[in-house]
């Protein structure tokens, strides 16, 4: 095992949101899932324990990614990469251990918990990204043989995760890659031009199939007060019922039937019928948080490839929380997010752990010396393009002697 060339402890403030999130989530799978495990297996707890065994494992994750020098991961990000889309076509042809659920063959089943390949197929390709894009960035501006074969890797893998089919996690794949794409130095009309015209080919797809159509035209709907579909409306009232401090927690009623997936995709919205409004507020700030830190460990951080690692990193976690918090507050279109950290299951889990803890072995190995800046200097390094001195900035010229 290659250890991290120590120069600090890993960032707590990250840790400490890491923990909490974790522990809250630990609490709201019970509270939401022990009534349907009351009936189903005659046990309340027959989910918690599941979850907390895979809470366990995820910490022993962390742990590992924590300590593994996060450039051993980058070396083997081809392999990853490679593995994680064979894996993809693999749930695609069908075989021994893949599970199909509600018509989607997303999942490889495991003894204590099912795979969804997609989770290691996003990561596989942040981690491959970082290691190969701040090489090339400077070919990344020619449209033709630069941008366009990473393009089209990513448009490759977006399609088989579509094919399972799933339209909403494709499209957060592909969305994250191109931003990366970005963040390295793609040229932006470059990326607009083919967003644009990927964006019609989804579109059309989307309208041409029912079950997604359906979707789009319950949001459409709900926005124009027409009417709010069954899912969305019983979120709605387990957010309203719980006002500003909630009904306590494990006194849900919409856990009892009335929401579609409590515990995992919908339980944001038991959080918000049984914590209240502060409760949510306290949980969206932790998930600010890591978004903060993971952009301050970015910042800091002693390479080229670390410095995007951590931004697609904290990107990819936080993306999954607003989407997740957005739909249950029907500001988009239902999509089968979970709640990272915070929902049932184990492939979420276990990936979104491995991932925080590579950025906490990142944030071992920053600059202690990193001098403070002013707030419009550290946006420029956070959303920069150019890489200078180990740090991001806007253009080459700018950067601090």
């Amino acid at each position: 095992m290659v250890r991290a060339d120590y120069r600090r402890a890993p960032d707590k403030v990250l840790l400490i949101a890491i923990a909490a999130l974790t522990v809250i989530g630990i609490a709201m799978v019970y509270s939401a899932s022990s009534y349907k495990a009351l009936r189903a297996f005659n046990d309340s707890t027959h989910y918690l324990k599941l979850h907390v065994l895979r809470v366990l494992i995820g910490g022993v994750i962390l742990t590992v990614g924590m300590t593994v020098n996060y450039r051993v991961w980058l070396r083997l990000s081809p392999i990853l990469l490679f593995g994680s889309s064979i894996l993809l076509v693999y749930v695609l042809v069908g075989g021994p251990g893949v599970r199909t659920i509600n018509g989607s063959r997303r999942w490889l089943e495991l003894p204590l918990f099912r795979v969804e390949v997609s989770d290691l197929a996003r990561y596989a390709m942040l981690f491959f990204l970082a290691a190969v894009l701040p090489r090339v960035r400077e070919r990344l501006k020619d449209f033709r043989h630069g941008l366009l074969p990473f393009v089209g890797l990513l448009g490759f893998l977006a399609a088989l995760i579509k094919l399972e089919p799933d339209t909403s996690t494709a499209v957060i794949f592909f969305g994250l890659g191109m931003l990366m794409l970005y963040l390295a130095g793609a040229r932006l009309h470059h990326l607009v031009v083919i967003f644009l015209i990927l964006g019609t080919l989804a579109v059309a797809d989307t309208l041409r199939n029912p079950y997604q159509r359906r979707r789009i035209d319950n949001f459409v709907d709900a926005v124009n007060g027409r009417r709010v579909d069954y899912h969305a409306r019983q979120a709605e009232v387990g957010l309203g019922i719980g006002g500003l401090v909630g009904v306590g927690l494990g006194q849900s009623k919409q856990k009892l039937f009335f929401l579609p997936e409590p515990y995992t995709d919908s339980i944001f919205a038991i959080l918000g019928e049984e914590l209240g409004f502060f409760g949510s507020l306290v949980v969206i700030g932790l998930y600010v948080t890591v978004l903060v830190r993971g952009f301050r460990i970015a910042r800091a951080a002693p390479t080229e490839e670390a410095q995007l690692l951590a931004l697609g990193l904290t990107l990819a976690f936080t993306t999954y929380a607003v989407l997740n918090v957005a739909v249950i507050s029907s500001l988009v279109p239902a999509t089968g997010i979970p709640l990272p950290l915070v929902s049932y299951g184990g492939s979420s889990l276990l990936t979104n752990m491995a991932a925080l803890g590579v950025l906490l072995n990142i944030s071992r190995q920053t600059n202690p010396s990193f001098a403070p800046v002013s707030r419009a200097t550290r946006v420029a390094r956070i959303t920069g393009r150019g890489w200078c001195a180990g740090v991001l900035r806007t253009d080459e010229e700018a950067c601090p002697q």
